[in-house]
């Protein structure tokens, strides 16, 4: 059983302005990096069933994010088109491929 104690919960759920500060440079330190990680240029690989697939590519972190949603498609399709010919669920043969980061923050080639 719980034991709940009301005066320390009200504790951290006042508005202290100290915590309240950091708590927005976090968030904010957060947004950038993953904004610098958006724009930036880094090097790829592809993997499928956690396997390297011997293909690498360096692009943006927001084209290999693009890449991998249309290889995510493509692998529902794959799996939904293997239900439907009646292989059972864990019997099913398509793997999932992504692009993994290997090397952030590299020249453009």
């Amino acid at each position: 059983m719980q034991i709940i104690n009301p005066i320390w919960k009200a504790a951290h759920q006042s508005t202290d302005p100290l915590r309240a500060r950091a708590k927005k440079r976090r968030w904010v330190k957060d947004k950038v990096a993953g904004h610098c990680y958006l724009e930036g240029t880094h090097r790829y690989k592809l993997c499928g069933n956690q396997k390297d697939l011997g293909e690498e590519m360096v692009t943006t972190g927001r084209q290999a994010k693009a890449q991998n949603e249309v290889l995510l498609e493509i692998y529902r399709e794959d799996i939904r088109a293997e239900i439907d010919a009646g292989v059972k669920f864990g019997q099913t043969v398509s793997a999932l491929k992504r692009w993994v980061i290997v090397e952030r923050h590299v020249a453009a080639e």
